[in-house]
């Protein structure tokens, strides 16, 4: 039987020969292979989480937002916010105030080189936005469409700590939703 990591804690997992999912015993973090093509409307949740812009603002003054994941084309399509402006997120950058990265967790193959990539395209200071859905003991939901990753809150928290970000703003923290903006330092 081989062994590798977890992608969260390092703590050696057997995943299964098959399917290559695991479930970390240490830190309860499970990845498995999507079982089902993606959402066809990755916007909807992105709307949604515009609710949290206040908190964002309220952190810091930030006119422009990077927003992950969003195809240059639709940001015309996006409502407009108060005054802040978004745009998409262009890997070279390396001077943004804020990334907003929702609902995008689930589907990272490779968590480690995503907190990086995220932690090189902040300035100092700067904030990053994520929302996933989290595994509470009490309350079980459904797999997002094409999830691979499953997370209790304390695997982000201890993922964003590892690659150099600060806790700023948490919401709902018993929700099946976590939603946090971190700053990098």
């Amino acid at each position: 039987m081989t062994s590798s990591s977890c992608a969260i804690c390092g703590a050696k997992v057997n995943p299964d020969p098959r399917t290559s999912c695991y479930r970390c015993t240490f830190c309860g973090f499970k990845q498995q292979p999507a079982t089902s093509e993606a959402s066809s409307a990755p916007y909807q949740a992105l709307l949604t989480s515009f609710k949290d812009l206040p908190a964002l603002s309220a952190l810091q003054k930030t006119p422009t937002i990077a927003l992950h994941g969003l195809d240059p084309a639709a940001i015309g399509t996006l409502p407009s916010v108060g005054n802040v402006a978004f745009t998409a997120l262009v890997a070279e950058t390396r001077d943004n105030a804020a990334i907003w990265a929702d609902m995008v967790l689930p589907y990272v193959p490779d968590l480690s080189a995503f907190f990086r990539e995220k932690f090189d395209q902040l300035r100092p200071g700067g904030l990053l936005y994520l929302s996933a859905p989290v595994q509470r003991p009490f309350l079980r939901s459904s797999p997002l469409p094409g999830q691979i990753n499953f997370f209790q809150p304390k695997n982000i928290m201890f993922l964003l700590e590892q690659r150099g970000f600060k806790m700023a703003w948490r919401k709902n923290r018993l929700s099946p939703t976590l939603r946090i903006i971190a700053r990098r330092d």
